[in-house]
């Protein structure tokens, strides 16, 4: 008995297969249905466009990189998957925002040496977490 595509052999708990019969030449509208869908995942934009955003200056927005991936590479993407690939790369170029609030009290400490005599202060809550920064450097004063 002949199983279409999508029916499954039920009672066989193998998984072993023997191939009958091979037919070189395709005639199901399958093939051109799945070569026609190009799809670019969004870590591999991800990696295109990490080069263009480490320029901070630049802005570049998801519907210019849904442009630049159709042109250069022929796919279609769709505007979500550009936002969640330009969000993966911002996090690989600038690392977790609580990484940043870590190193603030070393920053403080550095600002304080480097300028003496300014009024630098760094406030946290009750759970030491950080609420807000007042600098006033000396030379301002």
């Amino acid at each position: 008995m002949r199983r279409g595509p999508g029916q499954r052999c039920v009672g066989v708990k193998s998984i072993m297969f023997k191939v009958k019969e091979f037919v070189e030449e395709h005639t199901c509208p399958l093939k051109d249905k799945v070569f026609s869908q190009h799809q670019a995942s969004s870590g591999f934009i991800a990696v295109v466009i990490k080069p263009i955003i480490s320029n901070y200056k630049r802005k570049y927005m998801p519907r210019d990189i849904v442009d630049d991936v159709r042109n250069e590479f022929d796919v279609e993407v769709s505007y979500i998957n550009v936002w969640r690939a330009k969000e993966k790369a911002m996090m690989e170029l600038r690392g977790e925002p609580i990484d940043s609030y870590k190193k603030l009290s070393e920053y403080v400490y550095i600002l304080d040496k480097s300028y003496p005599g300014s009024h630098i202060r760094m406030h946290e809550s009750t759970a030491n977490e950080f609420l807000y920064l007042f600098v006033a450097l000396y030379a301002f004063i």
